[in-house]
């Protein structure tokens, strides 16, 4: 690794100082303490990103005319755009669920493509727009709350279910979701916003970065860890669905949900549901509660800040059932031949997964560490 001039700088993670230094070409500086990634010297130029977002831009925009899934049930057709999704829930009276499925679909994905592509163009023109700092942070903000991907398993999780109902095809737009997708996640893959903001100058932005700020705390994460275990007694008490077929009426909590897969040979669908429906959320209040243990008994370890890592990855899976419920409440609408509605424990487990995942986000890691001396990071391939 080769050293260069500047200022030491902390670990954003655990606060352990570091000298400045330029990794080889391909390989990645990382913190010696906690090993989180410091700085990366990519094989792939911004231009391979940019051409990553364009595509994603160009399927996303396709996606809102196509739709996504057709229904038919004795010569009756159904089908559901992107939009559908959030507003089936918001027809069925739950308007703020309905607005917050359609900001993690259409509105979230809108924001993160529109910044990385206007930053991506700023830094290859090398133009510091006024803003660009606000468009980076909102960037950060975007790419942690759009949830495609876990649109496409709620899709192929429904596509299954529905075999029970009606019978269902994909369309058009499922396949643009999947490049969409897939474009998405190779455009942040190779996106860098260190080197957006080495190379829009933002020197400002870097001393601020370097200044010291309040002292960390983990009572709002520990409020929120808690508001979200409150919220999932409802969710699990209550109905998730309602599903009405040739009159006979059906509430679905989800454990009866799970169950109801796995009684009907869908085992791993099943499996699916559980884990991300149950598992995950529990997981999310387990692992955190034991983090902030740790960091108030000062007996942490570099381990940690990977469950850390890991809880922070997985929170948006739980958002699986509020998508699949909203696909099949938007599909299933046959009147008296059959519907589904969402249950009452719809919006609480929605809130719960926001509560989980802000409550993640909110953990300051460097509680988990003391603060180091100055070194250099160690380089991985």
């Amino acid at each position: 690794m080769n050293a260069t001039t500047g200022e030491p700088f902390d670990c954003p993670t655990c606060g352990t100082a570091h000298q400045p230094a330029e990794p080889p070409p391909g390989r990645i500086a990382c913190c010696r303490h906690c090993s989180t990634p410091l700085k990366e010297n990519r094989r792939f130029s911004l231009d391979t990103s940019l051409a990553f977002a364009l595509t994603a831009a160009i399927a996303f925009f396709t996606l809102t005319f196509l739709p996504l899934m057709t229904v038919n049930k004795i010569g009756m057709h159904r089908s559901i755009h992107l939009s559908g999704v959030g507003s089936s829930m918001g027809d069925e009276g739950m308007p703020l669920l309905g607005t917050f499925v359609n900001f993690c679909l259409i509105i979230g994905p809108v924001l993160l493509l529109s910044g990385v592509l206007t930053l991506l163009l700023a830094a290859r023109l090398q133009w510091a727009f006024p803003g660009w700092r606000l468009m980076l942070r909102v960037t950060g903000f975007a790419q942690r709350w759009s949830m495609p991907e876990v649109l496409l398993l709620a899709i192929v999780v429904s596509f299954l279910k529905i075999g029970t109902l009606a019978t269902a095809s994909v369309g058009l737009g499922f396949l643009m979701l999947v490049l969409g997708t897939l474009a998405l996640t190779g455009a942040m893959q190779i996106f860098d916003p260190a080197e957006v903001r080495r190379r829009l100058r933002d020197t400002e932005m870097l001393s601020r970065l370097r200044a010291p700020g309040p002292p960390a705390s983990d009572a709002l994460s520990l409020a929120l860890l808690v508001a979200a275990a409150i919220m999932l007694i409802p969710a699990n008490m209550l109905p998730m669905m309602e599903i009405s077929l040739s009159g006979k009426n059906t509430l679905n909590t989800i454990f009866g949900g799970i169950l109801l897969l796995w009684n009907e040979g869908m085992w791993g669908i099943g499996l699916i549901v559980f884990i991300a429906s149950f598992l995950v959320p529990l997981g999310k209040l387990a692992g955190l509660g034991w983090l902030i243990h740790r960091s108030r008994t000062q007996r942490s370890s570099a381990y940690d800040v990977r469950l850390h890592r890991f809880l922070d990855f997985i929170g948006r899976w739980s958002m699986l059932d509020i998508l699949l419920i909203g696909l099949l409440t938007g599909l299933i609408q046959f009147g008296a031949l059959g519907y589904v509605r969402p249950g009452p424990a719809a919006p609480a487990f929605a809130a719960a997964v926001i509560l989980t995942i802000l409550a993640v986000e909110t953990f300051p890691p460097r509680l988990l560490f003391a603060r180091s001396g100055p070194s250099s990071a160690p380089v991985k391939s």
